[in-house]
């Protein structure tokens, strides 16, 4: 290992500890502290090779060395505190710190000198989360260690990213302790607990505010599914804002599109229109900055969104459709939103996935209506639609000439399955594509594939994927059909059985090929 170490190769837990193997290593020829070197970037770089960073058996706190030990407070040790997992950390340089009853409390106040020396490590930690504390980081603290903390509001001044959990927001003074206007971005509690109707938490509206109210330059936040008294107020005021996700909200107040359409700034939009009746008036001119949009709901409310909204930045499109009603009407519903997407000049990428797989016996002229206008996207590199299709070799030819320039397309088909020999229209007219999930019939002859004649020219396929639950008949047969339609693949699988033995077969093919070629 170089002697220079760089601050990004390095991210260590605060609650590292050494091991008495680790003090063994130290070279002989550095000066020694006790029984550590002196020299901190060192020290990173032997608790790297030792491989000691995740063990929390048999060590010593390497926070409380900072407290007798200056080496500790050079610079390059600052990626120490880059991320904590807990407040626990934090505690661990202030000598006032008391345990009972196996938890960490303070019984008599803090000194002045004490809260120097707390603001002078939390002002290195860039990034609090709390969601997965790593082994040995989850420690158990009195609740009203938060509040005394937050009395000196905030601590972590130079704070980043934030993702917090419920129990940090249970006061307004825990909260505060995290408000710091360098924030950037915020994660809500990751899991909804069972709360009473009565209990406070049950609306975190005042939270939100606070943390608007605190950091209106916030970049990117993320809220869980609890309720959120003023929402689209709050959100309003967020006009910095650049990534919203909301999806996990199944409660929208009337308000919340306009409020969110407004903002000048949002790139990234994560939404669910499961809950309440929204309101699209005046959203016509709404989303100047939109560039990614996950959705989902259902046809009817799919079709309001996108007939009222018209983000002409969109690039990136992914939609759930969450397909609950039996038989038709609900497939002319969302039949009539694919006309829309042409309103989209940059998309790029477009998902479309169904939430239930009920889709039998449906309409194949109606399935088909969905999908045609896609065909039009001529700016689409990544398609993957995820509801049947009827994908004829009539079919499979038009597809195969829609987008120029796309990359990776992945389609499922109704019943009937096209054949292996269908493929041929991709190597034909998809001059980019290198990723094509696509589903074929699995009987196929072995002599058919021989009357398969060979892509001359060079295609960048190099994975497939077949889609469809059926065993392989004839293996020798798939991988000569796949190799000599596309000569440069090297990867085929698929969700029946014997997609193992057609890749074995497909690699010596590669290997005669390069054989050949090395001749």
């Amino acid at each position: 290992m170089s002697s220079e170490i760089r601050r990004s190769e390095i991210e260590l837990d605060p609650t590292v500890h050494v091991s008495s193997a680790f003090v063994r290593s130290a070279p002989s020829g550095n000066q020694q502290i006790g029984n550590f070197p002196s020299h901190p970037r060192w020290y990173v770089r032997a608790a790297l090779e030792v491989g000691l960073v995740k063990k929390t058996s048999r060590k010593q706190d390497l926070l409380s060395l900072g407290l007798v030990s200056k080496i500790f407070l050079h610079p390059a040790l600052d990626i120490l505190w880059k991320r904590i997992n807990g407040i626990g950390p934090v505690l661990s340089v202030l000598p006032e710190t008391t345990m009972v009853n196996g938890q960490k409390m303070f019984l008599q106040p803090i000194d002045p000198s004490s809260w120097d020396r707390l603001n002078f490590y939390t002002s290195r930690v860039r990034e609090f989360d709390d969601w997965e504390p790593r082994e040995g980081s989850k420690e158990a603290v009195h609740c009203s260690v938060y509040s005394y903390l937050g009395t000196q509001k905030p601590i972590f001044r130079n704070l980043r990213t934030l993702r917090i959990s419920t129990s940090h927001l249970r006061s307004s003074d825990s909260f505060a302790l995290f408000l710091a206007t360098t924030l950037w971005e915020v994660s809500w509690p990751r899991y909804l607990e069972w709360l009473p109707e009565d209990d406070p938490m049950h609306d975190l509206g005042d939270s939100l505010a606070a943390l608007v109210s605190n950091v209106p330059a916030l970049k990117s936040l993320t809220l869980q599914d609890y309720n959120y008294s003023g929402l689209s107020v709050s959100l309003s005021c967020l006009l910095a804002l650049e990534g919203l996700d909301v999806l996990s909200l199944s409660r929208l107040e009337k308000g919340f599109i306009r409020a969110i359409a407004a903002l000048p700034k949002l790139i990234n939009l994560a939404l669910s229109l499961r809950g309440g009746v929204l309101d699209y008036g005046g959203v016509e001119s709404g989303f100047p900055s939109l560039k990614e949009l996950i959705i989902e709901g259902s046809a009817l409310d799919l079709n309001k969104f996108f007939d009222a909204t018209r983000p002409k930045e969109l690039q990136e499109l992914t939609i759930e459709w969450e397909y609950q009603d039996v038989g038709n009407p609900p497939l002319a519903a969302f039949a009539a939103i694919t006309p829309l997407f042409t309103s989209f000049p940059f998309l790029r990428s477009l998902t479309i996935t169904k939430s239930s797989t009920s889709f039998q016996d449906l309409d194949e002229v109606h399935l088909w209506l969905i999908f045609e206008p896609l065909l039009g996207l001529k700016s689409l590199v990544y398609l993957h639609f995820d509801i049947p299709l009827p994908l004829s070799d009539q079919n499979t030819a038009r597809i195969s000439c829609a987008w120029p320039h796309l990359e990776e397309l992945f389609l499922t088909a109704t019943d009937d399955l096209p054949s292996l020999e269908s493929l041929m229209h991709f190597a034909r007219n998809s001059a980019n594509l290198k990723d094509l999930s696509y589903p074929i019939q699995t009987c196929t002859a072995l002599q058919s594939m021989i009357q398969i004649p060979p892509t001359i020219s060079l295609h960048p396929l190099n994975r497939f994927y077949c889609n469809v639950m059926a065993e392989i008949a004839h293996a020798p047969a798939i991988a000569l059909g796949l190799f000599q339609i596309f000569p440069d693949i090297v990867q085929v699988v698929g969700i029946g059985p014997g997609w193992g033995q057609v890749q074995e077969i497909l690699q010596l093919f590669i290997f005669l090929q390069e054989q050949n070629r090395g001749r």
